[in-house]
Order: C-alpha cells, then structure tokens, then sequence
C-alpha cells in the first residue's frame, strides 16, 4: 500500500489489513503512527521518510512488526525518538526496538539525540544497506551509490555506543563532525579503514592525525584502500593526514582531496610506495602552515589529475618539491597530461610550481588562474609552456595577476 503525499488523520484501520507486506507512507502528513499498525505481522517494507508532521509512534510496534526487512524514517524533522530511562514509562518509540528486527536488512534513519541509543545495543545481522544519521536531520542528499552511510553530530569525546561501533566499522561513506570523530576514527582502526569509500570530517578541534599508522602495519593492511574522497575541514590542531609510514596499497584509490581551514597541518607525508594514480582532483585553501603539496617524484604519478586549486597558504612556497631525502628528482622536464584547471591564488611566499624544473607541459590545461603571488616570477619563462595553435584555442581561460597583470580569454 503507497499513500504518497497523502492528508491522513487516522490509519489506525490499516492494522486490519494483516495480510500486507508494504506500507509507504512516504511525503504524506501524517502525525501519529497507533498501536494498530504493530498487527501487520507480515509487513517486510514500511516507509515513512518525509513525513515532516509525524510526531509520535506508539511503543513497540515497530519491534512488533518481527519480519520487517526493510525501515524507511529519513527526514522526519518533527519526531524524537524516546531516550530509555529505568522505570519511567514511553510515550514514543525508542531506537532499542529495532533490536528486535532481526531480518532487518535496510535502514534509512535520523536520531537526533545520541543519547536516545542504548549503550549495549546490538545490530542485526542481516543489516547491508542503511544511511543513519546521528544529527538533526538525515540529508535530502544522500549519496544513493553507497549502500553504507552514516552522518554523526559527535560534539564531545564520549564512549561511543556499541550499535554505533558495529555498524560503523563496515561504513563506506561517513560523514563526522564534533569533537567526537576522534573516537570514531579509533573504531575503524582495528579494519584498517578497509571499506571507507568517502571520509568527511569537519570541526574537531583536537583531532591531530587521522590515523596512526602503526597500528595498520601490524595488520599487514593498507591504510584507506578504497578511499575515494577526503575532505577535511576546520580540523584546528591537525598536523598531517597520518603520523607514521604508509603501507603499501595506502590510499591507492583517491581520486578527490579537499583540505580547507587547517591551521596546524604542516605537511602530507607521502611514502615512496604509495601510488596516488587515481586522483583527479585537489583543493587547499586556508592552510597557512602548509609549505608544499607533494614531493615532484610524487606528482610525476599524478597521471589523472585534473584539477589543482590551491588558494590562502600563507607558508606555501613551492608546490612540488624536492623528494624526501633533499634533492631534486633528475629530469628535463615534467607533464601534467591531464591537468584541466590551474588555480593559484593569495600564495604571497610561492617561489615555484615544480622544484628544480623549469620545462613543463599542460597540453589538456582549460582553465587557469594565478593571483596574488608576488614572489613568483618564472612561471612562463619563454623555455616553457610552450603550445601549438590547437592547445592555444583550446585554452578557454587564462588570468594572470600580479605580478604579471595578464589576461586572456579565448574560446573554441
């Protein structure tokens, strides 16, 4: 039965409907969920994401409905679920009954109290695709292509609870904010961050490294094998993106880095064993300690990237350096085959793009912008950039300022 988007006062009659397997109420108005509707005994799919009015569901009927395979509650602003508290009776539902679903396998659900799940509680078994949301709301945006996401408001350093650690540890997209992402960084430690596909972390203040490799080496384990995208932001006491040696096999996968308002962060330590093929794209803004991107022995490997911004690093003063042990990687010249845009911009100390070598090619280049680098004088010296007539049309837009105070704009 699907009543999308429907003006419903009282379903209590659809408890009689015993026979019925699906029940969407998905979009409608609905404000109370009854007891009637725990006597669907053979309901495998209930649905009542968006429901912006649903305020109260009766006790125990969702741990009533024992063949449920599949819960649906996203987006429902108005509902609290009911925090256990010994002796005291609910008058809602509480997150413990979905203990008692144990052919759960998909779940789609906001708490937006932490507190409102019991320390001890256990998952299902069966449960492989979900999206859980511990914040005010779950997304509208919820990256559909990963079966396992999970969004935590984690404001402080508190113990995490066992239901959140379980599910946690086999996450593909999660997305942390608060204080607390340090403690759910630990959980996934003991996996080696093995099924962590996109990692967002925002706001915690004490947050250093996002993992200590040594652990991982123990476990013979890369460390994010199939990381895809790493977004960090406003982590004011990060220092780097691991403290120890990578394994190998270590972020092999990344194809996006997005690094924004890390005052602490120093460097990113890249280990000679660590491929970053697959990344198309990076974007630093507001790192001011930040002194240069990679090593140029790295960036020779950067053979799919395609997009480089890097934008108010007060510190930065060469984008490529020399390798790990202080001298520059022989070579006559270096070509970024697939770089498509180019923006510098407000890197008042950057003296040089790639350390020791002048010759560079950017036959794919589109876009590009350089701004505000004052101490930066060579970057077109005439033994370099050089393009034929194709590459020069198929520059759609370069500005250049300061000190070169150049523009020019063409199209195809």
């Amino acid at each position: 039965m699907h009543l999308y988007s429907f003006l419903l006062k009282d379903v209590s009659v659809i408890g009689d409907l015993v026979n019925l397997e699906i029940l969407s109420f998905r979009g409608s108005d609905i404000k109370v969920l009854p007891a009637q509707i725990g006597k669907l005994k053979k309901l495998r799919l209930l649905d009542k994401s968006s429901c912006s009015d649903l305020r109260e569901i009766a006790p125990n009927v969702i741990s009533g409905l024992v063949r449920l395979e599949e819960l649906y509650m996203g987006c429902n602003f108005s509902f609290q679920w009911a925090v256990e508290e010994e002796g005291k009776e609910r008058s809602n539902a509480s997150v413990c009954e979905l203990e008692a679903l144990s052919n759960l396998s998909t779940l789609e659900i906001q708490i937006a109290d932490a507190k409102a799940i019991p320390t001890k509680m256990l998952r299902s078994s069966k449960l492989t695709k979900y999206a859980i949301s511990i914040r005010d709301v779950l997304p509208n945006n919820v990256e559909k292509r990963f079966q396992r996401a999970m969004y935590l408001f984690l404001p402080t350093m508190a113990p995490l609870a066992d239901w959140i650690q379980s599910t946690l540890r086999g996450t593909e997209y999660i997305d942390l904010v608060g204080e607390g992402s340090k403690n759910a960084l630990k959980e996934l430690i003991p996996e080696a961050f093995q099924h962590v596909k996109v990692l967002q972390i925002n706001n915690c203040d004490i947050l250093e490294f996002l993992v200590i490799t040594r652990s991982c080496i123990e476990l013979g384990a890369g460390v994010f094998p199939v990381l895809e995208l790493l977004n960090t932001v406003d982590l004011n006491s990060l220092q780097d993106i691991c403290r120890g040696p990578l394994p190998a096999g270590s972020f092999s996968k990344l194809k996006q880095q997005k690094l924004d308002l890390l005052d602490c962060l120093r460097s990113l330590s890249i280990c000679t064993n660590v491929s970053l093929a697959n990344l198309r794209s990076i974007s630093i803004n507001r790192c001011p300690r930040l002194k240069n991107l990679f090593p140029i022995s790295v960036a020779r490997g950067l053979s799919h990237l395609e997009e480089l911004r890097i934008c108010d690093c007060q510190m930065m003063e060469v984008v490529f350096s020399e390798d790990g042990i202080g001298n520059v990687v022989a070579a006559d010249k270096i070509e970024f085959s697939k770089l498509k845009i180019l923006r510098l911009v407000d890197l008042p100390v950057l003296k040089a793009f790639c350390k020791g070598i002048e010759d560079m090619e950017f036959p794919s280049l589109q876009f590009k912008r350089i701004e505000n680098l004052p101490n930066l004088y060579n970057f077109f010296p005439e033994s370099n950039f050089t393009a034929n007539d194709d590459q020069i049309i198929e520059l759609q837009t370069l500005s250049v300022e300061s000190p070169y105070r150049l523009k020019v704009e063409t199209a195809r």
